[in-house]
């Protein structure tokens, strides 16, 4: 009896299964490494388009025509002067520059007049003043991301003379958290060598970032020093108050 003539008998061959199940298995991992790629694409594509959103303040500001940029970037250098010429000798002295004038002298002088302090990846800074915050959305370029890089500060003076804490609420290009932490030493190092010394330290969980200012950059003709009081970012407005004493 030839049993490959027998019906029965290829129907109970377990070898018949075998390509059908390999296929059935081979066909589910395909379309499971399809549907993950189809994810990737998506999530992708997610982050691509959050990080090229705008703050509405910096849609705004970058709206602003260029002859009132002009006349604000004017208007903060001449406050700035003011400022520093009450500051030449023994008094107190007060100051404050606005929003808008901050961002007209970022859009107008920044790169007429000091192109080289933005780094090569940094374009377009504008600032938004609220109480005790203060907000920069700049262009940025990072790794291989592009977009709105946001970050949220608040500055104010410690019990030290002369040094400002900087308190980091929020770094984020789109929605991505920018790893401050990772960069600590790097800022530390580019303040040093400018000639500020730093430190490190948390502010109810946030990155607080002290700076010191240097000796030489508030010694006047070696007979004044400059005293910085306070720091206040209010009623759309930056405001710093100080004293210039003798030095004895």
């Amino acid at each position: 009896m030839n049993i490959l003539s027998s019906d029965a008998d290829l129907d109970e061959d377990p070898f018949n299964e075998k390509p059908s199940l390999i296929w059935r298995l081979i066909s589910g991992m395909f379309k499971l490494v399809g549907l993950l790629l189809l994810l990737l694409i998506a999530a992708v594509g997610f982050v691509y388009y959050t990080s090229q959103q705008q703050p509405e303040f910096y849609t705004a500001a970058m709206k602003q025509e260029a002859d009132q940029n002009r006349a604000m970037g004017s208007r903060m250098e001449t406050t700035a002067l003011e400022l520093y010429n009450s500051a030449l000798y023994p008094s107190t002295w007060e100051g404050s520059v606005s929003e808008m004038e901050i961002n007209g002298w970022l859009a107008s002088e920044l790169p007429a007049k000091f192109p080289e302090l933005l780094p090569e990846n940094i374009k377009d800074p504008r600032v938004l003043l609220a109480a005790n915050e203060l907000t920069i959305a700049c262009r940025c370029r990072y790794k291989d991301l592009q977009g709105i890089l946001v970050g949220k500060f608040d500055l104010f003076c410690t019990e030290q003379t002369n040094q400002v804490a900087v308190r980091i609420r929020s770094i984020r290009l789109g929605v991505l958290p920018f790893p401050v932490t990772q960069f600590a030493d790097v800022i530390t190092d580019v303040l040093r060598k400018s000639g500020y010394e730093s430190s490190w330290s948390t502010h109810d969980g946030d990155p607080l970032l002290l700076v010191t200012m240097p000796e030489d950059h508030l010694v006047i003709h070696d007979s004044f020093r400059i005293v910085v009081k306070s720091f206040d970012i209010k009623d759309k407005a930056l405001h710093i108050s100080g004293e210039t004493i003798e030095i004895e």
